[in-house]
């Protein structure tokens, strides 16, 4: 048995040989939990960088441009929508930490019961969210991200930046 910061309070899940009891400790305990699980090794680059800037794992990630708008597809813009922010519009993560404290605090009230009874992990995908934004790519907590199902009227999703690189590294035949 162990308690899990990310759960509410009471909800129990197994997980392999474990039993996770969520103990709602709040979004700072949920957020620090993810952090130091996946995305605390970001923080030491020169351990595991062999050029910076780096993501996870050590991994080069470049610097995204100032002036480049940004857009987080599918999971994403269905969890920005559970704290009510419009991805079309374009929200922060300044606004997602902010919204995710209200949601995620360890006081229950009949709105995050509801959110709760439909997605017990919502605080989890949140805190993945959050720290893959801010500590995996580096984008800074004022910075404007815009999400949907759409750009530009083309449907999106993840599949389609997959599909396009395979077809981008694809031999060219000509019948």
């Amino acid at each position: 048995m162990k308690f899990f910061p990310c759960y509410p309070k009471g909800y129990e899940e197994n997980y392999k040989d474990m039993k996770l009891i969520g103990n709602s400790e709040g979004w700072t305990a949920c957020k620090s939990f993810v952090n130091q699980a996946i995305f605390a090794q970001v923080g030491n680059d020169k351990a595991f960088c062999e050029r910076l800037p780096c993501s996870i794992n050590g991994v080069h990630q470049p610097n995204i441009p100032e002036q480049s708008p940004i857009y987080a597809l599918s999971y994403i813009n269905d969890r920005i929508q559970d704290l009510g922010l419009n991805g079309a519009e374009g929200f922060t993560l300044n606004e997602i930490d902010k919204r995710s404290q209200v949601l995620c605090s360890a006081e229950s009230n009949k709105e995050t019961e509801s959110r709760f009874s439909k997605n017990p992990a919502i605080c989890l995908d949140l805190a993945i969210i959050y720290g893959l934004l801010h500590d995996g790519y580096g984008i800074k907590g004022d910075r404007k991200i815009h999400s949907g199902q759409t750009i530009n009227e083309y449907e999106t999703g993840w599949t389609l930046g997959s599909g396009l690189s395979v077809i981008e590294n694809a031999p060219t035949f000509c019948g």
